[in-house]
């Protein structure tokens, strides 16, 4: 199984970054690239719930997603499966690419440091089913995802520090 792992720190209390995963409103204002608009079409933020979103990107185009929540607890751990989906919330492939991976887990740790910030880990895990091929794309996809989720990253700080 391939996986992909960042860390990033925020000069915030632990439950208001947690919050911010799971409000569907804040979520939704620093997730994705800047001058995208990601809006929930419907929010379901519980184990066993999912979520399906749409996000306008800066060229006009949409993009579809569905989030199945897995595990859930409170200031340390949310695990979430991804994936595509077109405007009904049907599966797709990702709209950028054939050969990325069909699924992606989400696995986000909190941790409260000393100074009482809060640092964050999250690693995308590719599926067991996946192809070569869409194990070979998500390697080369990387420093793509870090700059994303960098990018995503001090979104979610502005937003916590205003």
């Amino acid at each position: 199984m391939d996986s992909f792992t960042i860390k990033f720190e925020f000069n915030a209390h632990i439950s208001q970054v947690f919050n911010a995963w799971l409000d569907p409103a804040k979520f939704s204002i620093w997730l994705g690239p800047s001058g995208s608009q990601m809006t929930f079409l419907q929010a379901d933020v519980r184990e066993g719930g999912q979520s399906f979103w749409e996000m306008i990107m800066l060229d006009g185009s949409k993009k579809y997603g569905v989030i199945h929540f897995m595990n859930i607890v409170r200031d340390e751990r949310l695990i979430y499966k991804q994936h595509f989906c077109d405007a009904t919330g049907g599966f797709i492939q990702a709209p950028f690419s054939d050969s990325y991976p069909a699924y992606l887990m989400t696995i986000v740790h909190f941790t409260r440091m000393e100074d009482f910030s809060t640092q964050i880990q999250l690693t995308w895990e590719v599926l067991p089913d996946a192809t070569a091929m869409e194990l070979d794309t998500f390697q080369e996809m990387k420093p793509l995802m870090r700059t994303g989720w960098s990018e995503s990253f001090f979104k979610l700080k502005g937003l916590l520090e205003s």
